[in-house]
């Protein structure tokens, strides 16, 4: 079968050390995604537990505390500001309470500030230094492919490295990177 000609999607990946201060983190974030959509990023794509230092390498029911929803919490909000303000799809990562669960999950943000999509993370780790079971349940959202209209995103969180192949135009935040 003969594939499409590829086409050019510029992609700024934003990996910002964790900040412990919640205002100097935000803004750490903002400049990098603000610099990524002026270098004409279409799509943004941030860390994983956005707001948050990686959590999973200890065991604290007191961070249960940092579970928020789907939409309408700290990261939707900021997700949907950056998008909004850079005119870019931006994928971020929260800590998702969900009616009787908690998942790691990543979320996509249109440029329009509307959650366009998310993935709950399916494969949990665990062993030494990785409490991650302690904290999230495996997603229940399975493997979706995201139409963003110049590309199709699948936005498995992390670990996950196993799709289903043959997808045109994929690309795997939080992991391996791979367009076709």
């Amino acid at each position: 079968s003969s594939h499409p000609p590829p086409r050019l999607v510029t992609v700024g990946l934003v990996q910002e050390m964790w900040r412990a201060d919640p205002d100097a983190h935000i803004q750490a974030l903002r400049r990098a995604a603000t610099s990524a959509a002026e270098k004409g990023a279409q799509l943004i794509c941030l860390q994983e537990l956005t707001l948050h230092r990686y959590f999973g390498d200890v065991r604290k029911k007191a961070l249960f505390n940092l579970a928020e929803p789907l939409e309408g919490g700290p990261t939707g909000a900021l997700c949907a500001t950056f998008a909004r303000d850079t005119g870019a799809f931006v994928v971020g990562s929260l800590y998702e309470r969900a009616p009787g669960h908690l998942f790691n999950t990543a979320v996509i943000y249109a440029p329009d500030g509307r959650l366009h999509g998310f993935t709950r993370k399916q494969h949990i780790p665990r062993g030494t230094g990785y409490h991650e079971d302690f904290y999230f349940e495996p997603g229940d959202s399975d493997y979706p492919v995201h139409d963003l209209g110049f590309i199709k995103l699948a936005v498995p969180t992390c670990s996950v490295r196993t799709l289903a192949a043959g997808l045109d135009d994929e690309i795997r935040p939080f992991t391996s990177y791979h367009a076709r």
